[in-house]
This record gives C-alpha cells, structure tokens and sequence, in this order.
C-alpha cells in the first residue's frame, strides 16, 4: 500500500487490498494474530497522507520534521525526503513524492498530501503536526457482518 503512494502507482494498492479482502473472515475472527493487516486496512480505507520533506538532511529544520514524523505513529502515512529535483532527465530515478517540489523561500519545506492533492507547503513544524494528524474515525459496526433478525 506505502509502495504504491510512494510510487504513486495505484496497481500497487489495488493488489494489497485484494490480499486484505482474501484474508478478511480469518482477521476478523482473530484480530490479535493480524495486526499488521489491520494497519494495512486502516491505510486502505483512510485517506492516505504522503508526506515529503523538501530541503538537506542535514538542515536542523528538516531533521526536526523528519523525526517527529518517525517517532509518531501515523500508520497511514508515507514519508520521502531529499533535495528539490526538477530536472525533467532526472524524473525517472527520483521518488515521485518529491520531484518537482521546491522549497519555499530556501527553507526546508513540507508538502503534505492527501490521495495526492497537496495543503500548503509549510515550513512551520506546528502545521505540519496539524496537518498529519487529521485522520478518518471508524466504527466497528461498519465491518461487522449484517445479520438478519
């Protein structure tokens, strides 16, 4: 599934959900022995965030956005960071996530997007917290088999 978003190649997704859909009776009768599926699902059915992290590694800014990033649990989240590029010759060995994004001002700069439709790049860390942190709420009942009366 992050595959899929960090590649921006749908196939990838479409083929982990087949493998979610497989193997749904066994997860639900026993979520603890698939958590990491559960994970996946919840990827799958939430908005995925892809987040790129535009500026040097080295930078303090971008190593501070970078680590609140690895250190928060936000399953449904794929992060790419690196230099800008947007050299068309270079297009093809750059991760999709990216290319083509530059930073703002000369600061490291954040993109963060949902099913690639992109907020305001930010190098404000306080928005980039808000921004990944917006997630889809679920109900149980919504995968409970329906059972008549």
């Amino acid at each position: 599934l992050k595959l899929g978003d960090l590649a921006l190649n749908n196939d990838f997704k479409q083929r982990a959900g087949r493998i979610i859909a497989a193997e749904g009776m066994k997860v639900f009768a026993n979520p603890e022995y698939y958590v990491q599926i559960l994970i996946a699902l919840e990827y799958l059915l939430d908005r995925s965030k892809e987040v790129s992290v535009i500026g040097p590694l080295e930078n303090l800014a971008t190593k501070k956005t970078v680590s609140f990033l690895h250190r928060t649990f936000l399953p449904n989240q794929v992060i790419s960071a690196g230099l800008p590029v947007d050299d068309e010759n270079l297009k093809e060995t750059t991760i999709p996530l990216i290319f083509n994004k530059p930073m703002i001002k000369g600061q490291p700069t954040t993109y963060v997007c949902e099913n690639h439709i992109c907020q305001l790049p930010t190098s404000n860390l306080e928005e980039i917290k808000s921004f990944t942190a917006k997630s889809k709420k679920y109900s149980w009942d919504q995968f409970l088999p329906i059972t008549s009366k």
